[in-house]
């Protein structure tokens, strides 16, 4: 049978974890999707992202990326896909009350973190050289990978909860 539990039913904790969710999930889209990865300082400041770059102003895509910009492109857009996918089986939950669907959503979030870290590491090791700063859309990147640390630790108080209100 499905039920429906309005936000007001809800446990702190799942509260909590779709709180996080959704911020590391606003902090993911702005930092994968904004030109700002790498700022280059000089006569001519330029920064670029995974998808664009800046150039005095005049932006274009990042179309012909090959190599390791493809490989940081396909991490982040599978941390961005299984951020979305554990955020519906949370929600999910809330409709169905099945207990594989916090689990999957554990799953789901550690996965994205990891994802995202990876294309994080990948990106800083292979940009950084003179006269290349990491922009602020980096670091979003890197904040949103932690903010799944307490996401997924949240869940696992929620299954408790809920075993100990079916008592």
């Amino acid at each position: 049978m499905l039920r429906v539990i309005s936000l007001r039913e809800a446990s702190k904790y799942m509260l909590i974890a779709l709180g996080l969710h959704f911020a590391c999930l606003l902090l993911h889209i702005t930092g994968f999707s904004a030109p700002y990865w790498i700022y280059v300082s000089g006569q001519i400041e330029t920064n670029i992202g995974l998808w664009r770059g800046c150039f005095m102003g005049f932006c274009r895509n990042n179309g012909n990326a090959t190599g390791w910009v493809n490989t940081v492109q396909g991490l982040e857009t599978t941390a961005l896909v299984t951020l979305v996918g554990s955020i519906v089986c949370l929600l999910g939950y809330k409709v169905k009350s099945n207990k594989i669907l916090i689990k999957l959503s554990m799953a789901a979030t550690t996965i994205t973190g990891v994802l995202i870290m990876a294309g994080v590491i990948n990106y800083a090791a292979n940009s950084v050289y003179d006269g290349v700063d990491l922009g602020w859309a980096f670091y979003i990147e890197i904040l949103a990978s932690l903010i799944t640390i307490p996401a997924v630790c949240v869940l696992p108080f929620e299954l408790r909860y809920v075993d100990y209100v079916e008592l």
